[in-house]
């Protein structure tokens, strides 16, 4: 992944793989933002 950029990874392995890299990969800090997404009432809304 480039900075700045985001990616839904909706696949549990990779999606480890991939935050491990990009913290591997870290200068000085990372951000991360997270959402998860259920299928309730509220998730089939949005």
């Amino acid at each position: 992944m480039i900075p700045g950029e985001f990616a839904l990874i909706d696949q549990p392995e990779l999606a480890l793989k991939v935050r491990c890299q990009l913290i591997r990969n870290a200068r000085s800090r990372i951000q991360a933002q997270y959402y998860s997404w259920e299928e309730d009432s509220s998730g089939k809304l949005l």
